[in-house]
């Protein structure tokens, strides 16, 4: 099983648990009509140029299955990148993801929003020994939470929040054979925003017990 795979796994995870997706899933604005065997969405009172851009991920509030968006046509039309595959939702509340991959700096936010994205691990941590912990894990990953809170009291009872709820969400039984979280990679690693006045951001390494997943 490839680091990608285990990605999307961890990412997929993330967005369906309960209490995660509660703080990083965002309800979208009006209703949403997703018909079967099309990748057409369409709206009733939805924002979709403002709220959402390419290569978001949505679904619908009753579903447990995320589309990536293709592109963005009007505030009420959307196309998917593959085809809705399952029985069409009629004027149900639509769901975006704060969750996501990372590439680049795209962990860095705008102001009062919040986000996951998984990070692919670094080439060499297999072989690294992180401060204070003796490594015997491999391919860790970074997940880097964003979060905006100007009142610092609220801030630090953040922190704690999302460390446990994440970390709680990341030690169910991954959809993967033998991929099963290992807490002692490391510990979670808190910091200011360096540009925006109030905002934190996180970093918690994950790691896998099992090698033989990674190809």
């Amino acid at each position: 099983m490839s680091a990608e795979a285990v990605q999307d796994a961890i990412i997929q995870q993330l967005r369906n648990d309960t209490d995660v997706s509660a703080e990083f899933n965002t309800a979208l604005t009006g209703t949403l009509t997703f018909t079967q065997n099309s990748n057409s969405v369409t709206g009733v009172n939805t924002l979709f140029s403002t709220e959402l851009k390419k290569g978001d991920y949505i679904r619908a509030a009753t579903s447990t299955t995320w589309y990536r968006v293709e592109s963005i046509i009007s505030n009420t039309s959307l196309t998917l990148d593959i085809v809705f595959a399952e029985a069409t939702e009629t004027n149900v509340v639509g769901k975006t993801s704060n969750i996501s991959k990372g590439m680049g700096r795209n962990f860095l936010f705008k102001d009062d929003s919040r986000g996951i994205r998984v990070y692919l691990p670094l080439e060499n941590w297999s072989t690294t020994t992180l401060p204070g912990k003796k490594q015997d894990v491999v391919c860790p990953f970074l997940l880097f939470i964003m979060f905006y809170e100007p009142d610092e009291d609220a801030g630090e009872k953040r922190k704690t929040t999302y460390n446990q709820t994440i970390r709680k969400a990341l030690e169910k039984d991954l959809l993967l054979a033998g991929a099963v979280y290992d807490s002692r990679v490391g510990d979670t690693r808190y910091y200011f925003h360096p540009a925006i006045e109030g905002s934190y951001y996180m970093v918690l390494p994950f790691s896998t017990k099992k090698k033989e997943i990674i190809s």
